[in-house]
Order: structure tokens, then C-alpha cells, then sequence
């Protein structure tokens, strides 16, 4: 097992993490501050659904501690590719940005793509 600090090369120039290891996240942003200190790290996935709480880890304070580190929450709607951003920490997958304008702009040049019948 290693961080994520030593896995991810600092050379990078737009990051997207998505965090989804069912209770150990707060572990996962330990190892990670080097990396969410870059601004290249514009924006986080994460899964917050109260499983870290039976390894002793306090989803509110890695809500703060994320926010300390410049992000916001939104919420995302890709039918309209519209970003709403949030003032509370949300359950299941809850989207931080770090740079707002930055995520905006990659959303309004992205490719329509059509699933189901829809264009997103």
C-alpha cells in the first residue's frame, strides 16, 4: 500500500480524483497532502455514506479539511452541464471543486455525447 503523495507525479497539469474506498477516504487524504495542496487538483469525488465512522474517522472534519484546502461542494447536473455550488457536506458521492471557472469552461467545450436517447 502506498499514498498517494508518492503515486502521483506532481507534473501534472489538471487532476481529478475520485475517492471511493467504502470508509477509508480520511486515510486516503493523510496521504495526500502534498498532492491536494497542487493547484493542479481541480476537483474531488468522494463517497461520504457514514462508513467511516466504524474505523474511527469523522467525515465532517474531512469535509472541513477539504474546504481549508480551497474546494467548495456542488452539486452537478449533466443534462444541462450545470454546477450549483452547495454550503453543506452531502451524502454518497459529494463533488469538490477547487476552481470553479476552470471546471465550467471544461464542461461547456466538452463533446455532446448521446446516452439513452439524450444528449449530454
Amino acid at each position: 500500500m502506498d499514498t498517494l503523495d508518492n503515486i502521483i507525479e506532481p507534473d501534472h497539469s489538471n487532476i481529478l480524483l475520485k475517492i471511493d474506498v467504502e470508509g477509508f477516504e480520511a486515510a486516503v487524504l493523510k496521504g495526500s497532502n502534498k498532492l491536494l495542496s497542487n493547484p493542479a487538483v481541480k476537483a474531488i469525488i468522494m463517497e461520504l455514506n457514514g462508513l467511516g465512522e466504524q474505523y474511527g474517522f469523522d467525515e465532517k472534519e474531512m469535509h472541513y479539511f477539504l474546504l481549508q484546502q480551497g474546494f467548495n461542494t456542488y452539486s452537478y447536473s449533466p443534462y444541462e452541464r450545470k454546477l450549483t455550488q452547495k454550503n453543506k457536506l452531502d451524502i454518497n458521492n459529494t463533488l469538490y471543486i477547487r476552481n470553479e471557472e476552470f471546471v465550467k469552461k471544461r464542461l461547456s467545450e466538452a463533446v455532446v455525447i448521446n446516452i439513452a436517447g439524450q444528449q449530454i
